[in-house]
């Protein structure tokens, strides 16, 4: 007769079926007949497992290991069987062996698992380290938690110095969903928490975690990709949490603590491997940014055309910092309009001291940055619908008398983010530029002071002549 094929047991909750009522009492249960015995306590799935297989007779024993049950053996048989004192003393001296195997099997497992895991982590610190090209570190990063966490997808965000995350970083199925350099307000998302908390943070379904706070755009993304159970981990750089990284997948996975310890530790290696490349990338940038910086200074001062020189700062601006730019000069009743620019059309445009970014750059003589645009309180509906993104704004002085302000912007959902670095860099070259406004004034100056020399000095020459003809 060919074997009947047993379907699988239900899962089941604590307490639930002999097997259950053994775990809890941690003692041997007999039953003769599970379904008529009323000490255990069956739900239908159960019920019907019992009736496929036919067997209603059992004897669970609880398998212990360091005083802790981790599981229970069950024997069971037809309807009557009555399972006697020997059968429960050779259940027992067999439970107690299978839970010395399975004790042992999971430290192999567990000791494997962590000798992998190390290994993984060895072989990924090196792919980090192999590069010390800031956009090739973290796209290695996204590209390696994937696979080692078997999930869905992947985020590296970066804190703001307003708090808020920008995504450098996409790996797995989150490309499809949100694009690089998408923003997170302070506070939105799992990876928020893990920043603010400054530990790891997970959740099986970020849409119905009362904890997490999710923006609408944020939400959507969620629902389009179905990858609603997060791990999010702080990266931190010299004490300093600069961002986070995060892992997805799909609803009701429950990330354990050692996954969260490993990602943090992946983070940590990530973070290093950035830091590291963020240092080459900023002292070659500075390199660099000097050498344009000479060489834009050495132009400017050659520049003495006060028409000419507005849209030669631009041009300049523009191709340092590969963005469009403006140039807005202050004028006497104390307005913004643009003298040069590139991109959008600025002409008849005038701006209030405080309006907008350029007119509150000036008003604070100070300089602007931001990645998201679109949200900021200071946007100007005509560069929200030409999809102006970024922008940096520096206001142009020269011994603390405002001459104008330069802005930079860039368009479009895969703009490239400005830094604090850009900032610092525009500052400096506003510098030049106020120096040679100045100078550009103080030259036409001196042309205007001699034009008018040379024309009072055409009529004395005229009277000295007709006083020598009479003579």
């Amino acid at each position: 007769m060919p074997p009947v094929a047993v379907p699988p047991a239900p899962v089941l909750p604590r307490g639930v079926g002999i097997s259950g009522l053994a775990a809890e009492s941690r003692h041997v249960v007999v039953s003769a007949d599970v379904f008529a015995d009323p000490h255990i306590e069956k739900t239908d799935a159960l019920r019907e497992w019992v009736a496929a297989v036919g067997h209603y007779s059992a004897i669970a024993v609880p398998l212990i290991v360091n005083d802790v049950v981790v599981g229970v053996l069950t024997v069971s048989g037809e309807r009557g069987r009555v399972f006697d004192e020997a059968d429960a003393r050779l259940a027992q001296t067999f439970a107690d062996q299978a839970a010395l195997a399975l004790a042992n099997a999971r430290l192999y497992a567990e000791s494997t698992q962590r000798r992998a895991e190390a290994e993984e982590l060895a072989r990924l610190a090196r792919t980090l380290t192999e590069s010390l090209d800031v956009s090739e570190v973290v796209e290695r990063a996204v590209d390696s938690v994937v696979p080692l966490f078997r999930a869905q997808s992947s985020v590296l965000r970066l804190l703001q110095p307003d708090g808020s995350l920008l995504a450098v970083a996409r790996g797995g199925r989150t490309r499809e969903h949100f694009a690089a350099g998408h923003v997170l307000p302070p506070g939105v998302g799992v990876l928020a928490r893990a920043v603010a908390e400054g530990r790891a943070v997970a959740t099986p379904d970020a849409l119905a975690d009362d904890a997490t706070r999710v923006s609408d755009d944020l939400a959507e993304v969620f629902r389009t990709s179905r990858d609603v159970a997060v791990l999010a981990v702080p990266m931190r750089a010299k004490g300093e949490i600069i961002g986070a990284l995060g892992v997805m997948d799909r609803r009701g996975r429950v990330f354990t603590d050692g996954e969260a310890a490993l990602l943090q530790a992946f983070a940590d290696q990530a973070t290093l491997a950035l830091e590291n490349a963020r240092l080459f990338s900023s002292e070659r940038s500075r390199r660099q940014h000097l050498a344009a910086l000479a060489d834009i200074e050495r132009e400017l001062a050659a520049v003495l055309d006060a028409e000419r020189l507005p849209a030669l700062i631009v041009e300049r601006a523009t191709g340092l910092f590969k963005a469009s730019g403006a140039l807005w000069t202050l004028e006497d009743d104390r307005t913004l309009i643009p003298r040069a620019w590139t991109g959008q059309d600025l002409a008849g445009e005038r701006l209030m001291l405080g309006e907008g970014f350029a007119g509150l750059a000036i008003s604070e003589r100070r300089g602007l940055i931001t990645n998201d645009y679109t949200r900021s309180a200071h946007a100007m509906p005509r560069f929200v619908a030409a999809g102006v993104r970024g922008v940096i704004v520096q206001p142009v002085i020269l011994r603390d008398r405002p001459l104008g302000v330069l802005t930079m912007s860039r368009t479009g959902d895969d703009a490239v983010p400005f830094d604090m670095e850009d900032l610092a860099l525009l500052q400096s070259f506003a510098a030049h530029a106020a120096t040679a406004i100045e100078n550009a004034r103080l030259y036409a100056e001196a042309r205007r002071y001699a034009e008018r020399l040379r024309a009072l000095e055409r009529p004395s020459r005229r009277t000295g002549l007709i006083a020598a003809v009479r003579r």
